[in-house]
């Protein structure tokens, strides 16, 4: 065959085949697989809140059973007026600072708590004082006493001995126990500390009171314990040990107590606050 026709023919298929590779179409990266799972979607936040299931009145107590808790959409807490995610704490002996209706959100501003201020001042009333008593933890009243309650406070004395400036210890002929004060309400308890085993007990007082448990202070030791119906009866030691005797003066319905020229009237009825 003439060379020349094979030079155009090998030309002719060097110019097909580079022809084809430039015209190949291109070829398509892999695409990462796609997950078909499908996504939960996010869970709403809650927050929990206490329901009055009554009314409450201003000064009411408030028994932490009486709230329901209920979980809400956050969303619809705040359209209710809750500003905080804080969860109210609930104790014993707290007051209504406010009308409470029934089904309602109890906020915080709307409770007395004890040891506050404000629940101390509406404890007092207009015509009371606060007067504190420190008495020794240790006689089982950690606990027993809380704001609210009521107490009656019972003087212990003995003629021969100033016993507010000395303990008791052994000394007990002469000793008696006589009432002071009937039915006095509790504003504040402070219980024992770490560092000491007295507590202290406020107790809402009148004036004439206030001066009443002055002198007292000064004549023994001062004690209180949960008021009964009836307050504690004056009780001699003798009363105890029928082999001691007591030197008391009496004069008509009165019992007076002598210490030196201190003298302290105490009825043997007495009224309730």
């Amino acid at each position: 065959m003439d060379r020349r026709i094979l030079l155009v023919i090998a030309f002719l298929l060097c110019a097909g085949g580079i022809f084809g590779l430039l015209n190949q179409p291109d070829t398509p990266e892999p695409q990462p697989e796609t997950s078909t799972a499908v996504t939960p979607p996010q869970e709403r936040p809650r927050i929990q809140v206490w329901v009055a299931t009554k009314d409450y009145k201003l000064g009411d107590s408030i028994n932490p059973s009486d709230l329901e808790p209920r979980s809400l959409l956050l969303d619809k807490a705040r359209e209710l007026g809750v500003t905080t995610e804080k969860v109210l704490q609930l104790e014993e002996g707290m007051l209504a600072g406010s009308h409470i209706r029934t089904d309602t959100i109890v906020a915080e501003h709307q409770l007395l708590r004890p040891g506050q201020p404000a629940f101390i001042d509406y404890m007092l009333r207009p015509d009371k004082v606060p007067y504190p008593l420190t008495i020794d933890g240790n006689k089982g009243y950690n606990g027993s006493l809380v704001p609210g309650d009521r107490v009656d406070v019972v003087l212990i004395s003995s003629p021969g001995r100033n016993l507010a400036d000395k303990p008791v210890g052994d000394l007990y002929q002469g000793l008696e126990v006589t009432p002071v004060l009937n039915s006095r309400r509790i504003v504040d308890v402070r219980e024992p500390s770490a560092m000491s085993s007295q507590m202290t007990v406020t107790i809402a007082l009148r004036p004439e009171d206030v001066s009443k448990m002055i002198v007292a202070s000064r004549i023994g030791l001062l004690d209180v314990y949960k008021s009964t119906t009836q307050a504690v009866p004056a009780i001699r030691v003798e009363d105890v040990l029928p082999e001691f005797t007591t030197i008391v003066e009496m004069r008509a319905d009165q019992r007076d107590v002598h210490y030196g020229d201190a003298r302290l009237n105490i009825q043997q009825e007495i009224p309730a606050e």
